[in-house]
């Protein structure tokens, strides 16, 4: 039975990539993995090698005394499900014959199915991995000024002049603007623990998709989404613009660390503390042999190891350029 629902599930996903999205032109959103979670974690074995991994690990000797002793580090994410009161027995219909949990039947709700209608105005129709969904266009706003120039905030989200994009927050939320198309860089996760350092695991958005948490602000509205109500908009690397931080932790700015660390949110506390990986605005901001770079590609930079990938946009369809959450250099992540 599990491996007929397993070709059931494959021939679904391929089939709808061949349908492409409907109603927004300039979109790459091909088809992910069938949404399958065994024991709370991705089916993907690939993209689990990260699950129950320390935020910083064997990275920080001697230099991010505070990155590895938050309760962050832990690992009690390890075997999570993906909702708790879905995840006992007997449940009906959440769980396949082997005892894997079915997020699309029961894990936090999705757009409307877009397969044959048209989404509503300021919503796109992408394909996720329990098929085709409407979501929001843009990034969460509160004013213009949230948005990027040329867009507006309309019914609290950015909105662009045009089908083409020139700043991400005019794309729907995972997805990147590369040459003018918003291209779909979602990815997976079950728990936060599944994703690379500075993302943590939204749950509500396509049955569990790995996004940024340093994103341009102007309002703590745009920082709506993941972790929202812990979340503010501040200048956290002194350059004049601000970015969404959390608001909770020992610092909220980079001045308020020593040593050349930064204020670094990290996903599976819900808090921020100095550590090695967070915003700045030039190398001067990171520790000896770190490098200041743009890796999304949106203006919003980050003190990364030496080597590895430059950019997202290098990277294969569904996976982002970031520090693995084990540390080290930046690597191409996701499915």
């Amino acid at each position: 039975m599990r491996s007929a629902l397993d070709a059931l599930a494959i021939t679904l996903v391929a089939t709808l990539a061949g349908c492409g999205s409907p109603t927004i032109p300039g979109y790459d959103a091909g088809p992910r993995d069938a949404a399958r979670v065994v024991d709370g974690s991705s089916i993907d074995a690939a993209r689990d090698a990260d699950v129950g991994t320390t935020d910083d690990a064997g990275s920080d000797a001697g230099s991010d005394a505070n990155a590895d002793t938050g309760p962050d580090d832990a690992g009690s994410d390890v075997g999570m499900s993906v909702d708790a009161s879905v995840d006992a027995p007997g449940d009906g219909g959440c769980r396949y014959p082997d005892g894997g949990l079915d997020i699309c039947a029961c894990g936090p709700p999705l757009g409307a199915d877009c397969r044959t209608t048209a989404c509503p105005m300021g919503q796109a129709c992408t394909v996720d991995a329990c098929g085709m969904h409407c979501v929001a266009s843009g990034a969460a706003c509160g004013i213009d000024a949230d948005c990027p120039t040329g867009a507006t905030c309309m019914d609290g989200h950015c909105a662009g002049a045009s089908s083409t994009c020139t700043d991400s927050r005019t794309c729907p939320l995972g997805f990147a603007c590369e040459a003018g198309a918003c291209v779909d860089r979602r990815f997976a996760c079950a728990t936060d623990g599944n994703c690379p350092y500075g993302y943590a695991c939204d749950r509500a958005l396509s049955g569990g998709t790995c996004v940024r948490l340093s994103r341009r602000c102007s309002s703590s509205t745009a920082c709506a989404g993941t972790l929202t109500d812990h979340q503010s908009c501040v200048d956290v690397d002194g350059d004049g613009s601000s970015e969404c931080q959390f608001s909770d932790g020992i610092c909220v700015v980079n001045t308020d660390c020593s040593g050349g660390q930064t204020c670094t949110p990290r996903a599976l506390s819900g808090v921020a503390s100095c550590g090695r990986f967070g915003v700045c605005h030039d190398s001067t901001n990171c520790l000896p042999g770190q490098q200041c770079r743009d890796l999304w590609g949106d203006g919003v930079m980050e003190c990364v190891d030496s080597g590895g990938c430059m950019r997202t946009a290098s990277c294969p369809a569904h996976q982002v350029c970031a520090t693995p959450a084990t540390g080290g250099p930046p690597a191409c992540i996701g499915g």
